[in-house]
């Protein structure tokens, strides 16, 4: 009979340890574009990879930009990541904004917090962003339109496939940077 009570016990425990919070789940992303481009140990392959892309693109529409994507600044509305939605004003003030020049900065509020080169090929409707920072790894995302809405899908290419995002276009002088 005790060793029946100190297994049911023991098994008990087993179950209750594997059932409590992850202390090293992520809470949630803080900005999106920098969790979305942390670092990843395929970081130099990758980069790699979509710098040749960007380049190859790059040739092949002969340096012409899109105003879809280019006017004005876009900022973060809703991130849908390892199935959550984000909170309403969870990413207020969090913005991204494509020059024509194919550069980019982003950032929140009035601190530009990075950059980079990108490629937004209108006719497939996929942008591909590379980053200054080396150790950050690239990204590539299907783009829809509506409006002054735009929905970026993470492609599997450098593994963002589980990340949605919502953006509205905003007037420049938003974040007077």
């Amino acid at each position: 009979m005790n060793r029946f009570i100190f297994t049911s016990l023991f098994a008990l425990f087993i179950i209750l340890s594997a059932c409590k919070p992850d202390a090293n789940k992520p809470k949630g992303i803080k900005n999106p574009i920098k969790d979305a481009i942390a670092t990843s140990p395929h970081n130099n392959d990758y980069r790699a990879n979509a710098l040749s892309i960007l380049d190859f693109r790059n040739k092949k529409t002969e340096g012409k930009s899109f105003s879809i994507i280019e006017a004005d600044t876009w900022e973060y509305q809703f991130v849908y990541t390892k199935g959550e939605m984000s909170k309403e004003g969870a990413y207020a003030g969090n913005w991204i904004d494509f020059m024509p020049d194919f550069n980019y900065n982003y950032g929140k509020n009035t601190v530009v917090e990075g950059s980079g080169k990108y490629h937004y090929d209108s006719d497939a409707a996929v942008l591909i962003m590379i980053n200054d920072d080396v150790s950050k790894k690239p990204q590539e995302w299907t783009a829809k339109f509506a409006g002054d809405a735009m929905v970026l899908v993470g492609t599997n290419s450098y593994n963002d496939n589980s990340i949605q995002m919502k953006l509205e276009r905003v007037p420049d002088s938003t974040f007077n940077r």
